[in-house]
């Protein structure tokens, strides 16, 4: 057993608006551990039906450098188990890179027939705090350098609407 942040369980409904995402995370530390509650990045394979929630910010592309949204953070007590919530989407919307021409072109990715659901969890042993004095380091930066490790989680789903 590792001593740290683990996924203890993934569990994906179809609401038919959003799909609701219950992330089940277990502490097997002696410290309380604060972990990403919220999701910075997904990907979808449409081939594959696989649906990758990140809640890090390692290697998650910002769609803008001007602006940095903070994330919301869970804290897990020693040894406890705590639930993220997590809403998004049916449907993706993304730039389809492959088409050029004078304005970018939109592909809508019916996330919502995904079969599998893997998530990817930043923690710390620390709670995360801004320091406005670093000039150096962009507030993404600074979220990438306070992670300690990442948590992953995968789960099979049924494609069943919940109404």
């Amino acid at each position: 057993m590792s001593n740290g942040l683990e996924i203890s369980r993934v569990e994906a409904s179809d609401d038919g608006t959003n799909l609701k995402v219950n992330i089940e995370v277990r502490n097997t530390s002696a410290r309380t551990l604060h972990a990403y509650a919220t999701v910075r990045g997904m990907q979808y394979d449409s081939i594959k039906q696989v649906l990758r929630l990140l809640l890090r910010d390692r290697e998650v592309a910002s769609a803008t450098g001007a602006t940095q949204v903070h994330p919301r953070f869970a804290a897990v007590d020693p040894h406890e188990t705590t639930v993220i919530p997590v809403t998004i989407p049916r449907e993706l919307t993304q730039i389809d890179l492959n088409q050029k021409g004078p304005s970018p072109v939109l592909v809508r990715q019916p996330i919502h027939e995904a079969v599998t659901v893997e998530v990817e969890v930043s923690w710390s042993d620390v709670p995360f705090h801004v320091d406005p004095r670093s000039k150096a380091k962009s507030m993404r930066e600074q979220l990438v350098a306070w992670e300690k490790d990442v948590a992953l989680g995968r789960s099979k789903r049924s494609k069943k609407t919940i109404r």
